[in-house]
C-alpha cells in the first residue's frame, strides 16, 4: 500500500515506488538497495515530471526526501511532516522493510565542491 494520510493520498510522486521498493525488499527476503542520486540534467528532470532546482536546493530536498522515507520505514504508526519540501497529516505506510533498520540506501547528499577544497 502507497504511503497514505487522512482521506486522501498523501501528494508524494515517489509513494508508490517507495512502497514497491519496500515490497521488493520483503519479497528477496532483504536483497533490495535504494540508489538516491539528486540530478543535475535539465532535460532529465523534465522527463520525469520535476524541477530542476538550484545546487544546494537539490542538496536539502534529498536530505529531506532521505529523513522522510526512513520515518515512513520506521514509524509504527501514523505521523505528521511538514517541512519545506513535504506536508501531510496522519500518514504511514506498509508493509515495514525486511532489512534491519531499512533497505541499504546508496546516496550522494555531499557538495563536491566543499571536498574539493581540503
Amino acid at each position: 500500500m502507497a504511503p497514505r494520510g487522512r482521506d486522501r493520498e498523501v501528494e508524494l510522486p515517489s509513494a508508490r515506488r517507495l512502497s514497491a521498493a519496500t515490497t521488493i525488499d520483503r519479497i528477496s527476503h532483504g536483497r533490495f538497495a535504494l540508489n538516491l542520486v539528486m540530478g543535475w540534467v535539465p532535460p532529465e528532470m523534465e522527463m520525469f515530471g520535476g524541477e530542476q532546482r538550484q545546487h544546494d536546493e537539490r542538496y536539502a530536498f534529498g536530505q529531506a526526501w532521505v529523513d522522510y522515507v526512513m520515518q515512513l520505514w520506521h514509524e509504527p504508526g501514523s505521523f505528521d511532516v511538514d517541512n519545506k519540501f513535504f506536508q501531510g497529516r496522519d500518514i504511514e505506510a506498509y508493509p515495514k522493510p525486511h532489512q534491519g533498520p531499512n533497505p541499504v540506501l546508496l546516496k550522494n547528499l555531499v557538495d563536491f565542491r566543499i571536498m574539493s577544497k581540503s
